[in-house]
């Protein structure tokens, strides 16, 4: 019988043991994180307590030689959502998996900030242990922040580096002064064993490494060994197996298939360019959100004019120095024909860091932005997130909100459109400049001094923005977009214009639904957000990179059935699944929640509008209650799809 090995340490005391599941049972790492929390009824408690088990897993076809299978995954209770979130991380794996198990589960609270280090041998788990760190976590932060904790540890355990070739993961500063901390794979030269930086990959969305850091005094986990899980099971590696499940399924072989999927992540002759980055500023074009999404509110023409400063000046550089140069096309880590991660002076670029740190925020300078996702990655924050908690201070302190010197700012931003595309350069100087200031003081201080970077740091941005809206004439909200639940709880956006990262689904903040930019009647939006949401949960749960998604979702079935010897119905088990994760959120009181700022409606009214849907763009702007219309009669419909009235916890 194969079985899902999991590592369950008590970071407190230091003892762990492994537990077998049979795979019938628990298919993957989100599967384990489900039962997990419903197991240690973690809806009861704060999600900076350690009661709140950090969840971090592969899944079973790692060790395959299956493209993008040794994929990280991270289930945690979000401290900023405050329901169930899943965060990924790429190529984690391959280096990961020698551990002796697919997943480890963290209890407890250690004394100090300290390092879970786990060891494995051709047999399996040999070591399990919690060490203090011994030294004062910022001074090892120092300036480098996770490249310096990641070189620490490195050098302090030289021998098992040089040996094992483990994987280090690290909380970075913003885990301990923010909530939505990262948990960051730091690479190293497998031969000097010097840290690599500005190539970095990122589990950032929703705080794990806050979770990580100052739930569990966990700030780095190294881990891994010789165990090979295809000595349990050689089918793992049968690569004449994989050809034929490939042939039988898809009618192409496996090479050909996976390179025509994976063609927008490494380079697509249609475009000229690749990679995120590449592809989506030509694709979306004047779709992309900017300026906080204040772009929506701009006719097309301006967002063309707008669009066109940001193809020249923010682009063009990324394209000239690695859109069509495959030296500079890097995989994750493991062996992958996508080399999805393009860099540009060491740093790795990808549209939704250099996105939210960019036009987002109204830098439209490439090396500006450049230098604001190395400090971003540097504090190990999730770049997304603070991207909002710039550009909402940016815009406050631009329109007269808030006074300057309340984020410790020194001039207004520019913020008006217009300038901002007839003077790129100086436009996106100051704001970077600006935006520098912010990051500094939240990351590395937390807001300490500036009022209004102190409530971001410490309750997030809605918190901050609910708080400072009693004490300002003008609702500060107005300013922002997120997706609210419960009372408390919210996440940020991807950055694409589209209801359905605002629409009631119960995981957001990913690509859990429908995110293309478009609109529909609400019944029909959720049935479309089911489907997407049944297939990315199924990727996420068998450890693949969602680039691998195109032909992953063909095979998967015949997949688990053919190499793991699993015959069930995964389409109507990731639906019973999702409906647990519905029901943890009534549980912790984390329901989604109506859309409580005005731009949230006005994203979509707009989108409305522009996809010709006149009637409903119209109701949306004329009242707000269309808006709550909208929003019920998708919860409705999703909740029919899930089975979540009926569905028991």
């Amino acid at each position: 019988m194969q079985t899902y090995r999991v590592i369950e340490v008590d970071v407190s005391t230091g003892s762990w043991r492994l537990v077998e599941h049979p795979l019938g049972e628990i298919l993957g790492p989100v599967d384990l994180g489900i039962e997990v929390h419903y197991r240690d009824e973690t809806w009861r408690c704060d999600p900076l307590a350690p009661c709140n088990t950090l969840v971090l897993g592969l899944g079973p076809f790692t060790g395959s030689p299956l493209f993008g299978s040794n994929r990280g995954v991270a289930v945690f209770r979000s401290p900023l959502s405050r329901t169930l979130h899943v965060s990924t991380v790429g190529g984690i794996g391959y280096k990961m998996r020698g551990m002796g198990a697919h997943a480890i589960v963290i209890r407890g609270a250690a004394k100090e900030p300290s390092v879970l280090i786990i060891e494995g041998d051709e047999t399996g788990v040999k070591r399990v242990t919690v060490e203090a760190l011994g030294t004062d976590v910022w001074r090892v932060y120092g300036k480098c922040g996770v490249y310096s904790l990641a070189g620490h540890l490195i050098a302090e355990h030289r021998d098992l580096f040089k040996t094992l070739k483990p994987v280090v993961l690290v909380a970075g500063p913003a885990s301990l002064t923010t909530r939505a901390g990262a948990i960051v794979a730091v690479h190293y030269d497998p031969v000097t064993l010097e840290v690599i930086r500005g190539f970095v990959d990122v589990a950032g969305r929703g705080g794990p490494g806050t979770v990580m850091a100052r739930a569990h005094g966990i700030v780095g986990i190294v881990a891994g060994g010789t165990w090979r899980p295809e000595s349990i099971n050689p089918r793992l590696s049968n690569r004449k197996l994989i050809e034929s499940i490939a042939r039988s399924v898809a009618g192409e072989p496996y090479g050909k298939l996976v390179t025509e999927k994976t063609r927008k992540y490494r380079f697509d002759e249609r475009l000229g360019t690749g990679g995120t980055f590449g592809v989506n500023y030509v694709h979306y074009r004047d779709l992309i959100p900017m300026l906080g999404y204040a772009s929506v509110y701009l006719e097309k023409v301006a967002r063309l004019k707008l669009y066109e400063a940001v193809a020249e000046y923010f682009w063009k550089p990324f394209q000239e120095e690695a859109g069509t140069n495959p030296k500079k096309w890097r995989t994750c880590g493991e062996p992958c024909p996508a080399n999805c991660k393009k860099l540009v002076k060491g740093t790795k670029v990808d549209y939704e860091p250099f996105n939210a740190l960019g036009p987002f925020s109204a830098i439209i300078v490439f090396e500006e932005t450049r230098r604001l996702v190395e400090l971003a990655d540097e504090a190990g924050v999730d770049a997304i997130e603070a991207g909002y908690w710039v550009a909402w201070v940016l815009e406050l302190a631009a329109r007269g909100v808030i006074e300057p010197r309340d984020a410790c700012l020194d001039e207004r931003p520019c913020w008006d459109p217009i300038l901002l595309a007839e003077k790129p350069r100086e436009c996106s100087a100051r704001n970077a400049r600006l935006a520098r200031i912010i990051l500094e003081k939240i990351l590395h201080e937390g807001g300490r001094g500036c009022p209004v970077l102190q409530l971001i740091a410490e309750r997030g941005l809605r918190g901050a923005a609910r708080e400072l809206a009693e004490r300002l004439d003008t609702d500060p909200r107005s300013y922002t977009v997120y997706a609210a639940f419960g009372e408390e709880g919210y996440m940020t956006l991807n950055l694409y214009w589209t209801p359905g990262l605002v629409a009631p689904v119960y995981v957001t903040g990913k690509y859990w639904t429908n995110y293309s930019p478009t609109f529909m009647e609400p019944e029909e939006f959720a049935k479309t957000a089911y489907e997407r949401i049944i297939n990315e949960y199924l990727v996420d749960n068998a450890g693949f990179c969602r680039f691998h998604r195109g032909w992953l979702e063909k095979l998967i079935q015949a997949m688990y059935r053919e190499i793991l010897g699993v015959d069930k119905n995964l389409r109507e088990h990731a639906r019973r699944m999702y409906a647990r994760i519905a029901l943890y959120s009534r549980l912790a009181k984390a329901e989604p929640s109506h859309w409580e700022t005005a731009r949230t409606r006005d994203l979509v009214a707009t989108i409305a509008a522009e996809t010709g849907h006149t009637q409903w763009a119209e109701r949306m702007v004329k009242d707000p209650r269309a808006a709550l219309d909208w929003w019920e009669r998708f919860k409705r419909e999703l909740d029919k799809q899930i089975g979540v009235m009926q569905q028991d916890a």
